[in-house]
């Protein structure tokens, strides 16, 4: 984990710099808990760096239709030039949905193991009041 990542604002995970993190733990506790520290780490272990992960975040968006969309980080925190709509976000959904299925439990967890520590989901109240 580097120093970039462990210094992220919360909602986070609290990895330290130096730690050694399995990749699948930072999914989990991005996906589930919003952790910015995870995601940055994600993004860092992935493209080099989180600028770098941020460009090529964006250069998918493009390709799944997402027109209106700007990423400049990992976490979604915001950041001038950081940007997307609802409708964007929407396409993200269906594509995550229908291309990666084995992933979608993971939104729907109220908690998760993340290496670390058991994590709860940062959405618990949607979750609780949605039935299905």
């Amino acid at each position: 984990i580097s120093k970039n990542a462990a210094a992220e604002p919360p909602s986070k995970l609290g990895l330290k710099t130096g730690q050694r993190i399995a990749f699948r733990y930072l999914v989990r506790a991005a996906a589930v808990k919003s952790a910015n520290d995870a995601a940055t780490a994600i993004g860092e272990a992935i493209s080099g760096t989180e600028a770098a992960f941020a460009r090529r975040m964006t250069r998918t968006a493009k390709a799944l239709g997402m027109s209106r969309t700007t990423f400049k980080n990992a976490h979604g925190l915001t950041e001038t030039g950081h940007m997307s709509t609802a409708r964007d976000m929407t396409k993200l959904g269906r594509h995550i949905l229908y291309d990666y299925p084995e992933y979608y439990h993971l939104f729907s967890r109220t908690t998760i193991d993340a290496g670390v520590r058991t994590v709860p989901n940062t959405n618990r109240r949607l979750l609780a009041s949605y039935k299905g």
